[in-house]
């Protein structure tokens, strides 16, 4: 799967970067693990609010969150490696 920065998003209250890719399906978000950690205070919360809007077909604003990963990216050919966290939504 392809993707390219997201240059028409401002980022959002956290500044963060932002990651569409190349259909447009998916988005990734670069994110620190005090938000990680936020969401996972909040996720019972979200879940319970994403399923009554599903189940009421209610429309919604907020995100799908699809996961969190933690990537290994490898910048060659110097092969520096670095670890980002990322929440893939829809």
């Amino acid at each position: 799967m392809s993707s390219k920065v997201w240059s028409e998003n401002s980022g959002g209250k956290t500044k963060s970067t932002f990651y569409k890719t190349e259909d447009e399906k998916y988005v990734f978000k670069r994110v620190k693990s005090t938000e990680i950690k936020m969401f996972g205070d909040m996720s019972n919360s979200w879940f319970e609010y994403i399923s009554r809007s599903f189940v009421n077909q209610c429309p919604t604003a907020i995100a799908k969150v699809l996961g969190i990963f933690e990537l290994t990216i490898t910048t060659y050919p110097n092969e520096k490696t670095s670890q980002k966290s990322t929440l893939l939504i829809n």
